[in-house]
């Protein structure tokens, strides 16, 4: 396998990411994260088979290293002031995953709204004794 250029790389899940916040995943191409990430799409087929995998890396980017660990601190604060009794790794998946399934499948409105039904419905069961 060639040897990634990092800022290359970045660029392109950057560009992954932002184009299917933009557009969606159906109207989302190679092409289009070539052209946005400054690369040519022989770059992107070179580590990457499918728009799929590129995708996939942005998002496995966004949640691990510090955007995981900033949303598990928050819920161990919670944790620590005795308002939740969880396993912080499965609730952060329960809690930012059906946003992330909206986000991507574009059933409906990603707002305010969604975030907080979600999370009124996902905290009672979170709060009690397993």
């Amino acid at each position: 396998m060639t040897r990634r250029n990092e800022a290359s790389r970045q660029a392109i899940l950057t560009a992954a990411f932002d184009l299917v916040g933009e557009i969606g995943y159906s109207k989302l191409s190679v092409e289009g994260i070539a052209s946005r990430a400054g690369v040519g799409k022989q770059t992107i087929y070179r580590w990457w088979p499918s728009k799929g995998a590129v995708l996939l890396d942005a998002l496995l980017m966004t949640m691990g290293g510090p955007v995981r660990e900033l949303k598990r601190r928050r819920l161990r604060a919670a944790q620590e002031a005795g308002q939740l009794d969880l396993d912080l790794d499965a609730a952060v998946d329960l809690l930012w995953g059906p946003l992330l399934s909206r986000w991507l499948q574009r059933t409906g409105p990603l707002d305010h709204g969604f975030a907080a039904r979600t999370i009124t419905m996902a905290l009672p069961g979170m709060s009690r004794k397993m």
